[in-house]
């Protein structure tokens, strides 16, 4: 007795692979000032009244990185 294939399951829609391009999009953008910073740390040493801008810079550069992390991942069904 042949059973029927399974049905595949259903391919992202064009609004799902619209929105994952401009999440790792609006992250690569959030990415750019904290990695300016970490260059600018490097470059001009440590100084401690710049600490409130680095960590504010970092905070923005970490949720670019989730958004590219939330766009890159497997779907799960």
């Amino acid at each position: 007795m042949n059973t029927p294939p399974e049905p595949p399951t259903n391919p992202p829609t064009a609004a799902e692979g619209c929105l994952s391009m401009l999440m790792f999009l609006a992250g690569i953008v959030l990415l750019l000032p904290a990695a300016c910073a970490l260059l600018g740390l490097g470059r001009g040493g440590f100084d401690s009244s710049f600490i409130g801008f680095w960590l504010a810079v970092s905070a923005i550069g970490f949720v670019g990185a989730w958004l590219i992390w939330l766009a890159t991942r497997p779907r799960s069904q």
